[in-house]
């Protein structure tokens, strides 16, 4: 059982990687953060599309991927 959990752990982690890796650059950066640039709040501006897709697909993979990790954790 906790061999399939690591199987599944691993190929959930790809699937993030992959998955932040193919979003666009909506910003300068941390250089940006810092220096308070940019919109901040109910300003920013809401993607569409492929993007929102690639956000929704990254915040579920994260979830699952926390989950599984306390899952294995819990089962040792």
């Amino acid at each position: 059982m906790r061999t399939v959990l690591m199987i599944i752990l691993g190929v959930i982690s790809l699937l993030v990687i992959v998955a932040v890796m193919f979003q666009s650059s909506n910003g300068g950066g941390l250089s940006s953060t810092i220096a308070g640039a940019g919109a901040s709040g109910a300003f920013k501006k809401k993607s569409k599309g492929y993007d929102a897709l690639l956000n929704k697909l990254t915040i579920v993979l994260g979830v699952v991927f926390v989950a599984l990790t306390i899952v294995l954790l819990v089962i040792k």
